[in-house]
């Protein structure tokens, strides 16, 4: 089951950033919107790995 998407995100743009931000998007299949949660979706995900790759570093813990 998809996660309810009920909470917005304002962010300005450019002219020239949402007019490539449209075509990258409309060249993937998707919307702009779509393809701006799949852009944070991947870079969260990249920053719990490196959380999790610190933890293990840094964690207490013999």
């Amino acid at each position: 089951m998809a996660e309810k998407l009920n909470e917005t995100l304002g962010v300005k743009l450019c002219e020239h950033q949402l007019r490539q931000l449209r075509g990258v998007a409309e060249a993937a299949g998707t919307t702009p919107s779509e393809l701006v949660r799949h852009l944070i979706e991947k870079h969260l995900e990249a920053e719990r790995e490196r959380y999790r790759s610190l933890h293990s570093i840094f964690a207490d813990g013999a």
